[in-house]
């Protein structure tokens, strides 16, 4: 667990899958990600158990329910996945996910920082990376706001609403984040 100026992050539970299938079945939350919105409840418990398994093991990547600190509200989930692991350090990407009600206030920039810083301070990263929807322009601004740096757009590498679309993807690399 660990908190930011506003919020307080925890570890995906059993707990959580309410907030859980909520959160990936809102069309407009899923608009540009990967996957599509869940269609049912039993799509999203899958997800949701292997999620869990997943997370079992820090070196495969953990989602963060992530809350107001004064009412407890849940703002979101900011995750990270582990691409790339050796002795030299690792390569980890990062996500965010906000209920559109608290869009437009600053909480995925907040969740970001305060993943990269908690990630960078606590466990041997030497990279941290993120990457959008073409048309993400919220998603991309985002990730220029948390001091990352283009690294390159990956041509028609998203299938999303029946089309071929272009992935942005930024990075940011222990020596910067320092500095």
């Amino acid at each position: 667990m660990f908190h930011s100026s506003r919020l307080s992050y925890r570890k995906l539970n059993n707990t959580d899958f309410d907030f859980f299938y909520k959160l990936f079945s809102d069309q407009n939350v899923m608009k540009y990600a990967y996957l599509d919105a869940f269609s049912s409840k039993e799509e999203a418990k899958d997800a949701f158990e292997k999620k869990l398994v997943m997370q079992e093991d820090d070196n495969e990547g953990i989602q963060y329910i992530v809350t107001l600190k004064n009412d407890h509200d849940i703002v979101g989930i900011v995750d990270y996945e582990v691409l790339l692991k050796n002795y030299l350090g690792g390569i980890y990407e990062i996500g965010y996910f906000i209920q559109s009600d608290y869009w437009g206030k600053g909480y995925a920039t907040e969740m970001g920082k305060a993943l990269i810083n908690f990630l960078f301070n606590n466990d041997n990263v030497h990279k941290i990376v993120a990457s959008c929807h073409e048309e993400n322009l919220a998603s991309e601004s985002i990730m220029k706001k948390l001091g990352m740096s283009q690294e390159g757009v990956f041509r028609l590498a998203r299938y999303k609403n029946r089309r071929w679309i272009d992935e942005i993807r930024y990075g940011l690399l222990r020596q910067e984040w320092s500095e």
